[in-house]
């Protein structure tokens, strides 16, 4: 019998990416998001934004690209968790 010394846990484990794939409506909004999710300047956001499919976030933990989608999701954007 086997036991698990690193428990694969996808809660935990950070190897999601967070994808926007669709502004929507309110793309005015959806870059003031990204900006504050991502920390970049409104430059860097607005060319994400314009030209999705995009990555948003990379190597985050489940929780972490849940809560970022639900963010983007509430401004109207498309997003895809992988």
């Amino acid at each position: 019998m086997y036991s698990r010394l690193y428990p694969l846990d996808d809660e935990t484990e950070p190897v999601h990416v967070v994808v926007l794939l669709a502004a929507g409506d309110r793309k005015i909004q959806v870059i003031k998001t990204v900006r504050e999710i991502t920390g970049s300047g409104l430059k860097e956001c607005l060319e994400a934004v314009d030209s999705v499919p995009q990555i948003i976030l990379r190597d985050v933990t489940k929780q972490d690209a849940i809560r970022c989608k639900n963010r983007l999701e509430v401004e109207g954007a498309l997003v895809e968790i992988r």
